[in-house]
């Protein structure tokens, strides 16, 4: 079963997965959701999906969370699948309008800083228009 990130945001994940080569002779059922919050211990997260998709609420932005899925069928559990590690961030807020301040023959730009959305904003870029005259 190997596991793909779909969708991202700084307090969600969504994950699909493959339903596998092998069903041990039974129709799969269902499938088990496992996830580690940044404590590496395993805990179930939800159970019954009977979809090979599957999105993680209430997140925090920042951390990093591993899930692994088991399969069911008619004779229980399958092994946990291999695990997947997913960054809960997303790309950052819009920055506000910059005010700009005429010093000598410079223009200095100012803005807050954004919402980083879990991850660490590591640099800004100013695009400056020459004005129509």
């Amino acid at each position: 079963m190997a596991e793909t990130v779909e969708a991202r945001s700084d307090n969600s994940i969504t994950f699909t997965w493959s339903a596998g080569d092998a069903n041990g002779g039974a129709a799969v059922l269902d499938y088990r959701i496992n996830y580690d919050q940044a404590t590496d211990t395993y805990t179930v997260l939800d159970t019954e999906i009977t979809e090979t998709s599957y999105t993680a609420i209430g997140l925090t932005a920042g951390l990093t969370y591993k899930f692994k899925v088991e399969a069911r069928n008619s004779f229980g559990y399958s092994a946990l699948s291999d695990e997947v590690s997913i960054l809960c961030a997303t790309i950052p807020d819009v920055p506000a309008t910059p005010t700009t301040t005429n010093v000598l023959d410079q223009v200095v730009f100012n803005w807050a800083t954004p919402d980083s959305n879990g991850l660490t904003i590591t640099s800004y870029t100013v695009m400056i228009r020459k004005a129509d005259n």
